[in-house]
């Protein structure tokens, strides 16, 4: 079905992609995660995408909209998509992908992305979860 609606942060994803790539592609998939977050942030900087390192974001309450703990994802990119890396055999499992999905209802941010880098197949797996479906954005002004 073609639409005209442009992909949500379509340009930054595709940058955020384009990096992923470069990194499994350089490192491959024998090391820690420690490693490809380091070799992640080269990428980023490399092509100027500003990101944050282990930010703490705010999780909200589903009942009331206040503010219930934070979450700290491995980077948040220029404020608005979540990347959780992973470096686990043999595949991303259905607790993780639970997990992001469950984050992103909950958080102000609509796009995540989460990647193996230990994967055979490399893919990273972008979530979206638009704040016009979240309950406590129409009980707290986020702004």
């Amino acid at each position: 079905i073609a639409t005209n609606n442009p992909l949500l942060h379509g340009e930054l994803s595709y940058k955020i992609v384009k990096c992923l790539y470069n990194v499994r592609n350089k490192y491959g998939m024998h090391h820690n995660e420690r490693v490809y977050h380091l070799a992640l942030r080269e990428e980023f900087d490399l092509i100027g995408i500003k990101h944050k390192s282990k930010p703490r974001i705010e999780l909200f309450s589903l009942t009331t909209g206040k503010k219930l703990t934070y979450y700290e994802p491995d980077y948040i990119i220029e404020d608005n998509i979540i990347i959780e890396i992973k470096a686990k055999r043999p595949i991303i499992t259905q607790d993780q992908i639970m997990q992001i999905l469950e984050y992103l209802k909950i958080s102000k941010y609509e796009i995540a992305y989460l990647v193996n880098f230990k994967e055979q197949n490399f893919r990273p797996r972008r979530f979206i979860h638009t704040t016009d479906r979240k309950l406590f954005c129409k009980l707290v002004n986020l702004n």
